[in-house]
Protein backbone atom coordinates (compact mmCIF):
# COMPACT_ATOMS: atom_id res chain seq x y z
CA UNK A 1 0.00 0.00 0.00
CA UNK A 2 3.05 2.76 0.76
CA UNK A 3 4.67 1.79 -2.59
CA UNK A 4 1.82 1.70 -4.50
CA UNK A 5 1.77 5.50 -3.35
CA UNK A 6 5.02 6.87 -2.23
CA UNK A 7 7.10 4.36 -4.87
CA UNK A 8 10.04 2.35 -4.32
CA UNK A 9 12.33 2.82 -2.60
CA UNK A 10 10.47 5.24 0.23
CA UNK A 11 12.73 8.06 1.46
CA UNK A 12 11.47 8.17 5.00
CA UNK A 13 9.95 5.79 7.31
CA UNK A 14 9.08 6.86 10.69
CA UNK A 15 7.11 5.34 13.99
CA UNK A 16 7.25 4.86 17.36
CA UNK A 17 10.54 2.57 19.16
CA UNK A 18 8.19 0.07 19.81
CA UNK A 19 7.69 -1.04 15.95
CA UNK A 20 11.25 -1.10 15.26
CA UNK A 21 11.22 -4.44 15.68
CA UNK A 22 9.47 -6.79 14.41
CA UNK A 23 6.60 -4.18 12.60
CA UNK A 24 9.38 -2.66 10.66
CA UNK A 25 11.58 -5.85 10.12
CA UNK A 26 8.15 -7.35 8.44
CA UNK A 27 7.41 -4.67 6.53
CA UNK A 28 11.16 -4.80 4.94
CA UNK A 29 11.06 -8.48 4.57
CA UNK A 30 7.49 -8.24 3.10
CA UNK A 31 8.09 -5.09 0.52
CA UNK A 32 11.29 -6.21 -0.27
CA UNK A 33 10.02 -9.68 -1.37
CA UNK A 34 7.32 -8.12 -2.69
CA UNK A 35 9.18 -5.76 -5.50
CA UNK A 36 12.24 -8.07 -5.57
CA UNK A 37 14.86 -5.48 -4.28
CA UNK A 38 16.33 -4.62 -1.73
CA UNK A 39 16.74 -1.51 0.45
CA UNK A 40 12.24 -0.90 0.31
CA UNK A 41 12.96 2.14 3.10
CA UNK A 42 16.34 5.11 3.28
CA UNK A 43 15.71 5.83 6.70
CA UNK A 44 14.03 4.91 9.59
CA UNK A 45 12.96 7.53 12.07
CA UNK A 46 11.64 5.79 15.77
CA UNK A 47 10.49 8.11 17.99
CA UNK A 48 10.66 7.89 21.98
CA UNK A 49 7.14 7.11 23.62
CA UNK A 50 5.30 9.41 25.77
CA UNK A 51 5.11 8.76 29.40
CA UNK A 52 2.47 9.55 32.12
CA UNK A 53 4.01 9.95 35.76
CA UNK A 54 6.86 7.61 33.93
CA UNK A 55 4.70 4.67 32.65
CA UNK A 56 4.07 4.73 29.16
CA UNK A 57 1.03 6.78 28.01
CA UNK A 58 -1.12 3.57 27.02
CA UNK A 59 -5.10 3.49 26.75
CA UNK A 60 -5.22 0.12 28.27
CA UNK A 61 -3.29 1.49 31.32
CA UNK A 62 -5.74 4.33 31.27
CA UNK A 63 -3.42 7.23 31.40
CA UNK A 64 -4.23 8.34 27.88
CA UNK A 65 -3.72 12.61 27.70
CA UNK A 66 -4.77 14.31 24.36
CA UNK A 67 -2.59 18.00 23.70
CA UNK A 68 -6.31 19.49 23.74
CA UNK A 69 -6.11 18.31 27.49
CA UNK A 70 -2.58 19.75 28.45
CA UNK A 71 -4.00 23.14 26.77
CA UNK A 72 -6.34 23.47 29.25
CA UNK A 73 -3.52 23.47 32.08
CA UNK A 74 -0.32 24.86 30.21
CA UNK A 75 0.87 27.86 27.55
CA UNK A 76 1.75 26.08 24.31
CA UNK A 77 4.93 27.29 24.21
CA UNK A 78 5.34 25.48 27.20
CA UNK A 79 4.71 22.57 25.85
CA UNK A 80 6.84 22.91 23.00
CA UNK A 81 9.84 23.78 24.84
CA UNK A 82 9.58 20.46 27.54
CA UNK A 83 9.35 18.60 23.86
CA UNK A 84 12.63 20.31 22.55
CA UNK A 85 13.99 19.51 26.00
CA UNK A 86 14.04 16.32 25.05
CA UNK A 87 15.66 14.08 21.81
CA UNK A 88 13.12 12.80 19.95
CA UNK A 89 14.08 9.37 19.60
CA UNK A 90 14.06 8.97 23.91
CA UNK A 91 11.03 9.07 25.79
CA UNK A 92 9.67 11.82 27.27
CA UNK A 93 7.56 12.05 30.54
CA UNK A 94 4.68 14.37 31.58
CA UNK A 95 3.66 14.92 34.86
CA UNK A 96 -0.45 15.80 35.29
CA UNK A 97 0.85 17.63 38.90
CA UNK A 98 2.49 20.08 36.59
CA UNK A 99 6.27 19.34 37.75
CA UNK A 100 7.48 18.52 34.47
CA UNK A 101 6.54 21.47 33.42
CA UNK A 102 8.41 23.85 35.88
CA UNK A 103 12.21 23.79 33.88
CA UNK A 104 10.07 24.84 30.74
CA UNK A 105 8.49 27.22 31.85
CA UNK A 106 11.71 29.22 33.81
CA UNK A 107 13.30 29.00 30.51
CA UNK A 108 10.29 30.50 28.74
CA UNK A 109 10.67 33.63 31.11
CA UNK A 110 14.41 33.83 30.86
CA UNK A 111 14.28 34.09 27.17
CA UNK A 112 11.53 36.83 27.86
CA UNK A 113 13.67 38.69 30.00
CA UNK A 114 16.77 38.33 28.12
CA UNK A 115 14.59 40.08 24.53
CA UNK A 116 13.04 42.40 27.01
CA UNK A 117 16.44 43.45 28.08
CA UNK A 118 17.70 43.81 24.21
CA UNK A 119 14.85 45.67 23.22
CA UNK A 120 15.30 48.22 26.07
CA UNK A 121 18.61 48.81 25.18
CA UNK A 122 18.27 48.89 21.25
CA UNK A 123 15.59 52.02 22.19
CA UNK A 124 17.46 53.69 24.95
CA UNK A 125 20.80 54.07 23.65
CA UNK A 126 22.47 56.97 22.53
CA UNK A 127 22.38 56.99 18.51
CA UNK A 128 25.60 58.38 18.05
CA UNK A 129 27.06 55.77 20.71
CA UNK A 130 30.74 54.50 19.98
CA UNK A 131 30.96 51.16 18.26
CA UNK A 132 34.74 50.17 18.57
CA UNK A 133 35.29 46.35 19.82
CA UNK A 134 36.72 46.25 23.32
CA UNK A 135 38.19 43.30 24.82
CA UNK A 136 34.82 42.78 26.15
CA UNK A 137 33.36 43.17 22.76
CA UNK A 138 35.94 40.87 21.20
CA UNK A 139 35.24 37.96 24.02
CA UNK A 140 31.36 38.01 23.71
CA UNK A 141 31.60 37.97 20.20
CA UNK A 142 33.89 34.78 20.28
CA UNK A 143 31.47 32.79 22.78
CA UNK A 144 28.66 33.84 20.03
CA UNK A 145 30.77 32.28 17.13
CA UNK A 146 31.71 29.40 19.12
CA UNK A 147 28.26 28.39 20.16
CA UNK A 148 26.57 29.52 17.08
CA UNK A 149 28.83 26.49 15.62
CA UNK A 150 27.71 24.10 18.52
CA UNK A 151 23.95 24.18 17.52
CA UNK A 152 24.55 23.97 14.09
CA UNK A 153 26.61 20.59 15.21
CA UNK A 154 24.16 19.86 17.40
CA UNK A 155 21.26 20.03 15.26
CA UNK A 156 23.61 17.79 12.37
CA UNK A 157 23.64 15.41 15.32
CA UNK A 158 20.21 13.49 14.87
CA UNK A 159 18.56 16.61 15.74
CA UNK A 160 19.90 17.03 19.26
CA UNK A 161 17.58 19.60 20.26
CA UNK A 162 18.17 19.27 24.06
CA UNK A 163 21.90 20.26 23.63
CA UNK A 164 20.97 23.23 20.95
CA UNK A 165 18.66 24.68 23.65
CA UNK A 166 21.18 24.59 25.98
CA UNK A 167 23.45 26.73 23.35
CA UNK A 168 21.10 29.53 22.91
CA UNK A 169 20.69 29.55 26.79
CA UNK A 170 24.21 30.31 27.16
CA UNK A 171 24.02 32.75 24.25
CA UNK A 172 21.48 35.09 26.08
CA UNK A 173 23.28 34.45 29.11
CA UNK A 174 26.52 36.07 28.15
CA UNK A 175 25.03 39.02 26.84
CA UNK A 176 23.29 39.84 30.09
CA UNK A 177 26.45 39.49 31.79
CA UNK A 178 28.07 41.61 29.01
CA UNK A 179 25.14 44.42 29.44
CA UNK A 180 25.16 44.45 33.56
CA UNK A 181 28.65 44.48 33.27
CA UNK A 182 29.00 47.44 30.69
CA UNK A 183 28.24 50.95 31.75
CA UNK A 184 25.35 52.72 30.30
CA UNK A 185 25.73 54.28 26.94
CA UNK A 186 29.17 51.99 25.99
CA UNK A 187 27.10 48.80 25.12
CA UNK A 188 27.97 47.72 22.19
CA UNK A 189 24.19 47.46 19.97
CA UNK A 190 25.10 45.99 16.73
CA UNK A 191 26.75 43.04 18.78
CA UNK A 192 23.89 42.63 21.30
CA UNK A 193 21.25 42.60 18.22
CA UNK A 194 23.51 40.10 16.28
CA UNK A 195 23.34 37.71 18.98
CA UNK A 196 19.75 38.56 19.96
CA UNK A 197 18.56 37.93 16.15
CA UNK A 198 20.68 34.67 16.20
CA UNK A 199 19.01 33.25 19.01
CA UNK A 200 15.49 34.52 18.39
CA UNK A 201 15.62 33.09 14.58
CA UNK A 202 16.57 29.64 16.24
CA UNK A 203 13.97 29.85 18.85
CA UNK A 204 11.20 30.94 16.01
CA UNK A 205 12.62 28.60 13.90
CA UNK A 206 11.62 25.23 16.65
CA UNK A 207 7.99 27.18 16.90
CA UNK A 208 8.76 28.69 20.41
CA UNK A 209 7.93 32.20 19.02
CA UNK A 210 5.86 33.81 15.94
CA UNK A 211 6.75 37.28 16.56
CA UNK A 212 8.82 39.05 14.18
CA UNK A 213 12.95 38.93 14.03
CA UNK A 214 13.61 42.46 13.19
CA UNK A 215 11.58 43.54 16.59
CA UNK A 216 12.78 40.75 18.62
CA UNK A 217 8.83 40.91 19.81
CA UNK A 218 9.38 37.53 21.59
CA UNK A 219 6.25 37.90 23.10
CA UNK A 220 3.81 39.23 21.01
CA UNK A 221 2.13 36.27 19.14
CA UNK A 222 -1.97 34.97 19.91
CA UNK A 223 -0.74 33.31 23.00
CA UNK A 224 0.34 36.25 25.43
CA UNK A 225 -0.52 39.52 23.43
CA UNK A 226 -2.35 42.69 24.41
CA UNK A 227 -2.96 45.80 24.16
CA UNK A 228 0.31 46.81 25.87
CA UNK A 229 2.20 44.89 23.33
CA UNK A 230 -0.01 45.98 20.17
CA UNK A 231 0.93 49.31 20.90
CA UNK A 232 4.78 48.92 21.50
CA UNK A 233 4.72 46.62 18.14
CA UNK A 234 2.94 50.16 16.61
CA UNK A 235 6.21 52.02 17.08
CA UNK A 236 8.98 49.62 17.26
CA UNK A 237 9.82 50.41 13.05
CA UNK A 238 10.49 53.89 14.20
CA UNK A 239 12.54 53.01 17.36
CA UNK A 240 14.82 50.67 15.61
CA UNK A 241 15.38 52.70 12.61
CA UNK A 242 18.02 54.53 14.95
CA UNK A 243 20.00 50.84 15.43
CA UNK A 244 20.21 49.16 12.69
Amino acid sequence: MASSVLGFPIDVHSGGIDLRFPHHDNELAQSEACYDKGQWVNYFLHSGHLHIDNLKMSKSLKNFITIKDILKEFKPRHIRFLCLMHRWDAPMNYAPSGESMKRPADVDRKFSDFFGLVRHKLRSAPIQAEQKMRSAEEKLRDELDKKMDEVHAHLLDSFNTPEALVALQHIASEVNIYINQTSEGNVRLPLVKKAATYVFKMLKTFGITTGDVEQLNYDDDANVQSNAAGGEAAVAPFVYVCVC
